[in-house]
């Protein structure tokens, strides 16, 4: 029984976090720093095709994470390489987080977490 639960968390994600600084122009620069690995099971969400102005797939996915990495994923996280069991990975990412949300289980404590995060579209 890992993470104290019975539920299978397979997928390993790797968690970057937001860290910004001053550039020699002292414009603000914002880039991402790996921060830890943690388990996961995600499954699909929804899918967007945008066509205006440019072709872009939007996927959103549903992932749930054990109740011990609450406060490791912040809304300023972004995943990176959602990796299977055997390391293959299956989303490289960036994944932008939408929604974090604590659910309970049936004793009324936290259970486990489940978040909403969507692909990262960048405007060319």
């Amino acid at each position: 029984m890992a993470f104290q639960t019975f539920m299978k968390f397979p997928q390993r994600i790797d968690v970057h976090q937001l860290s910004s600084s001053a550039s020699a122009a002292g414009q603000t620069v914002k880039s991402y720093f790996y921060s830890e690995t943690i388990n996961g099971f995600m499954m699909p969400g929804s899918h967007e095709r945008d066509v205006s102005p440019y072709v872009k797939d939007i996927d959103q996915y549903h992932i749930h994470v054990p109740k011990q990495f609450n406060g490791v994923i912040t809304y300023q996280s972004r995943l990176f390489n959602v990796r299977d069991n055997r390391g293959t990975v299956i989303e490289a990412g960036p994944l932008e987080i939408l929604s974090i949300m604590k659910w309970t289980g049936p004793s009324g404590k936290i259970h486990h977490l489940h978040i909403t995060a969507k692909v990262v579209s960048e405007v060319q």
